[in-house]
């Protein structure tokens, strides 16, 4: 269509030069002069025409799978996480997201925003103040992945054609980590308490579980829990970090120990300490070391009052030992009350020794 529209041209011009006589009528001219500006115009006409089939076939040539923010169509989500890909727990992330942008057909700021999270299994942890924020926060209760995405919108009120999302990987410090969380409902969250006891070889308390040896637990020195979470059992030097420090979040506990002592073996037990008459639960220790995922145990029902005597950790080599099992089953003694804390968890009589 181009190519004839050009050779019209063309010949309109020829002729306009060699088959009008001199003196001939001026009209003639005039006509002549018509039809070359008729030919061009439909020559640009042509051109047009082909341009909009040759942009139409383009487009239908686009996957239709393809992001459809490269056409231009809405806008971008840039996730930033200020402190890194790599945290501990209980670490405040800063979620940013200054660089997401419209596309500049539409111009002006980002409008509205919209964060969500896949936690790790566990973690109650929310965005702060709010998910419609532009810089919110967010502290990971638990170690393990969280994937973090954001939706925008821009000024014309079309949404990001899809999430961007960015994973941090939430790992304790220390030598030795261990971390306990039990399920929870809304209402149970600030009521329900299980304990997470690490307790030195030297804790020795009353023999509650009958296996003929002294209880580690409730030591008041060398058991670490809420009730001593930082103990002093290595060096006197307060520049030397050798002992274990306890934390809590919501459903959540901890232990960290940057420099565990040779020849040593830890104990790990967890109390269900109060229940406010929310009954049987269950509870999941992991435990780190080094940084690296070497155990999980997830225990069977625990009621009010029981005990669970988890494993033991040997050092330097690290070796996570189950402790097995006893005459209730997994070993844990049930009604396991100690003298010094009698009145502050379950009611002992909500349970009984098989």
């Amino acid at each position: 269509m181009q190519k004839l529209a050009w050779l019209l041209v063309v010949s309109l011009a020829a002729c306009s030069s060699s088959a009008t006589p001199a003196g001939s009528d001026a009209k003639l001219g005039a006509d002549v002069a018509a039809g070359l500006d008729a030919a061009i115009d439909a020559a640009v006409a042509a051109d047009v025409a082909d341009a909009q089939a040759d942009t139409a076939a383009a487009a239908d040539a686009v996957d239709a799978s393809a992001d459809v923010s490269a056409t231009g169509k809405c806008p971008t989500a840039v996730v930033q996480v200020m402190e890194g890909d790599i945290v501990v727990p209980q670490t405040i992330l800063h979620l940013n997201s200054a660089f997401s942008f419209a596309d500049p057909s539409v111009g002006g700021p980002i409008q509205a925003w919209q964060w969500s999270v896949e936690p790790e299994k566990g973690s109650v942890s929310q965005f702060l103040p709010n998910d419609h924020v532009a810089v919110p926060t967010f502290q990971p209760n638990v170690a393990g992945d969280y994937k973090f995405c954001l939706d925008v919108w821009d000024m014309a009120g079309q949404k990001s054609c899809k999430p961007t999302c960015l994973s941090v990987k939430v790992v304790p410090d220390g030598a030795i980590a261990v971390q306990l969380y039990w399920p929870i409902t809304p209402d149970a969250a600030t009521n329900t308490q299980l304990d997470l006891h690490f307790a030195h070889p030297y804790a020795a308390q009353s023999d509650f579980d009958g296996d003929s040896k002294l209880d580690p637990w409730y030591d008041p020195t060398y058991d670490c829990f809420w009730g001593n979470p930082n103990p002093n059992w290595g060096s006197l030097d307060p520049n030397i970090d050798d002992d274990p420090h306890w934390d809590a979040a919501v459903a959540a506990q901890y232990v960290n120990m940057a420099n565990p002592e040779d020849g040593r073996t830890y104990s790990v037990g967890v109390h269900y300490f109060k229940d406010a008459g929310f009954g049987a639960t269950t509870a999941e220790v992991t435990i780190y070391v080094y940084g690296q995922l070497v155990w999980v145990m997830t225990s069977t029902s625990l009621n009010p009052l029981d005990l669970w005597y988890v494993a033991t950790i040997s050092w330097p080599d690290g070796e996570v030992t189950g402790k097995g099992t006893n005459k209730s089953g997994p070993f844990i003694t049930p009604c396991y009350q100690n003298p010094n804390f009698v009145g502050l968890g379950a009611d002992p009589t909500a349970c009984a020794k098989p």
